[in-house]
């Protein structure tokens, strides 16, 4: 081989090893690029979550208390009050704002809080519980064990030795109930929780009437 050709040869070996690390660091940075889009991707899409997540129970809460707040007997004549439970609320009010008053429930069914509406039957009066129809209100509820409701007496918030209400005590003797949500933007991430507390005084149900 002539040092001519010899020294051809050492460019091209030279030239083909630089095309290499090139497509080499060419891929490195794309893998990079590729990863940090979908951690921003993720991440977007977690906060979107927990946004949607929280509006959403802010919309609930406010919509719970105007209905216990103006929550009265049914039209077939039963108590206003039907189930107080920690996690789960049951009561008489207008839920649409026409004539007739609906038999509401409040629970929560796994990680969702969600809401059942009964309209009463023409005559007799009565509340099917087939008919009842339920829609979910908020998805990612991290509240655990702990209450969503809350019950207080009449003497409330002077009276905390008797309040919250213990169970026997809730039906006949609560006058404003209390509301506690706590949401996750994803029920994996614990952090993100978000708690709404809020509360209702049952107008007809007043002691200084």
């Amino acid at each position: 081989m002539s040092k001519h050709a010899f020294l051809q040869y050492q460019s091209s070996g030279f030239t083909l090893l630089e095309v290499v690390v090139s497509l080499f660091l060419a891929s490195v940075i794309l893998l990079a690029l590729v990863a940090l889009q979908n951690i921003i991707f993720t991440q977007e899409e977690l906060t979107m979550s927990s946004y949607v997540s929280i509006e959403a129970a802010n919309r609930a809460v406010e919509r719970m208390v105007k209905e216990i707040r103006n929550s009265r007997h049914g039209d077939n004549g039963a108590y206003t009050l039907v189930q107080v439970n920690d996690q789960g609320l049951t009561f008489f009010s207008n839920a649409d704002n026409d004539s007739a008053i609906e038999r509401i429930r409040y629970f929560i069914d796994g990680d969702s809080f969600k809401k059942g509406v009964i309209n009463p039957t023409a005559f007799p009066v009565d509340y099917p519980t087939n008919q009842e129809k339920i829609i979910t209100l908020v998805d990612h509820l991290v509240n655990g064990t702990k209450p969503v409701f809350y019950y207080y007496n009449g003497d409330w918030p002077s009276d905390t030795a008797h309040n919250p209400l213990p169970t026997n005590q809730r039906l006949l003797q609560t006058r404003t109930i209390g509301i506690d949500i706590i949401v996750a933007g994803d029920s994996k991430y614990q952090k993100t929780n978000h708690e709404i507390q809020s509360a209702a005084e049952i107008r007809t149900l007043k002691d200084n009437l």
